[in-house]
């Protein structure tokens, strides 16, 4: 798997030098963060060839955790990313077979699909930050599963350093008027972006929000979606562009809805949960459904049918990275899955005694 990623181009070298330029610039111009001309410079200073580069569109708050790699060489910052990702890894998957209380044949599953998955190999190769995105979905779920989830809040508005990935998590939050975890979730989105303004400014603040919506919706952004791993992929290549994207995603909303109408928590909605935070989003890459990594965990069937099953999925984007294969094989197995999803969940609730999870707290409030 390394050596195929590094064959492709230079496309991984390209992903991990805009975090070391992200750390150079916001030390010495953080005016300039999000100036797209001076993130060039920048990166071609640190070793860039070409012209091609893949701009940093973070918060601000993430590029200080990468201030400290301008004092190193890139190969260097390659070992230390590779490093702590591996240890981010390790530490997700234990507090993962803590907090979700897997058995044996659980934790083994996840274990084997942690191990074969292209995109863990893709997050490690490219130091990027999928692992940081799949520990705060660990710390959402096992909030979930609670009686009383007084944290989620926290963990919604963590995610806010990867917006594509915190509309699903914050939506559960209004279905389920969860007010105190909505504040909860808007005070931490607010107090990082309070934090940034020192950095950047507001200038920087509108420059970042810009650059966001572009690698969306600018011309490079359609030339790379057959990379993409969601259903605005699926919708391009079968020619219905934005507008079949919108109503898949409508219908994702849909069935979210039906496997959340009672307000209840038991694993196969939350499954249908983390499968739609990962189909819906306008830009999504093969390193972010690291966050899937846990469905095992949450009742997804464990035989020995089934692990082969996962393991094949895992690699399945490898596939089209290598041989650049367009055809969207991953986001529409997912779409399968997450309908698979709302069927048991709508089974659960309507077996004797409901679903076995945990009431909404809204359920138990007076008045």
């Amino acid at each position: 798997m390394a050596i195929a990623l590094w064959y492709q181009g230079g496309v991984v070298v390209r992903d991990f030098i805009s975090f070391q330029a992200a750390g150079t610039i916001l030390w010495e111009t953080p005016e300039k963060l999000y100036d797209l001309s001076e993130q060039l410079k920048v990166q071609r200073n640190l070793g860039l060839q070409g012209d091609e580069f893949v701009p940093f569109a973070y918060p601000p708050i993430v590029a200080v955790f990468f201030v400290p790699s301008r004092f190193l060489s890139l190969e260097s910052f390659f070992v230390a990313m590779l490093v702590a990702n591996l240890l981010l890894l390790f530490a997700v998957l234990l507090l993962a077979i803590r907090r979700l209380h897997l058995d044996t044949r659980q934790a083994e599953t996840m274990l084997l699909v942690a191990s074969t998955a292209f995109p863990v190999y893709f997050n490690l190769i490219a130091g990027q930050l999928g692992f940081v995105s799949q520990l705060f979905y660990v710390l959402f779920v096992s909030e979930l599963l609670k009686e009383d989830s007084r944290k989620s809040g926290f963990w919604v508005g963590a995610l806010s350093f990867k917006p594509t990935l915190m509309a699903i998590p914050l939506g559960i939050l209004l279905w389920r008027r969860d007010w105190r975890n909505l504040m909860r979730a808007a005070v931490v989105t607010i107090a990082a972006t309070a934090a940034a303004l020192p950095l950047v400014g507001w200038t920087g603040l509108r420059q970042q929000v810009t650059l966001m919506h572009s690698m969306g919706t600018s011309p490079v952004a359609l030339r790379n979606l057959p990379a993409m791993q969601n259903l605005r992929a699926a919708s391009h290549y079968v020619g219905l562009g934005d507008t079949g994207w919108i109503l898949a995603s409508a219908l994702v909303v849909l069935g979210l809805a039906l496997a959340l109408r009672r307000r209840r928590w038991e694993r196969w909605s939350i499954s249908a949960s983390l499968l739609a935070a990962v189909l819906i989003p306008p830009h999504l890459h093969a390193y972010d459904l690291v966050v899937l990594i846990i469905l095992p965990a949450l009742g997804f069937p464990t035989s020995n049918w089934h692990q082969r099953f996962y393991v094949a999925l895992g690699l399945l984007p490898l596939v089209q990275f290598v041989f650049h294969r367009q055809f969207p094989a991953t986001p529409l197995i997912l779409f399968v899955l997450f309908w698979l999803c709302v069927y048991r969940s709508g089974r659960e609730a309507a077996a004797p005694g409901g679903p076995r999870g945990n009431e909404d707290p809204a359920d138990h409030s007076s008045g």
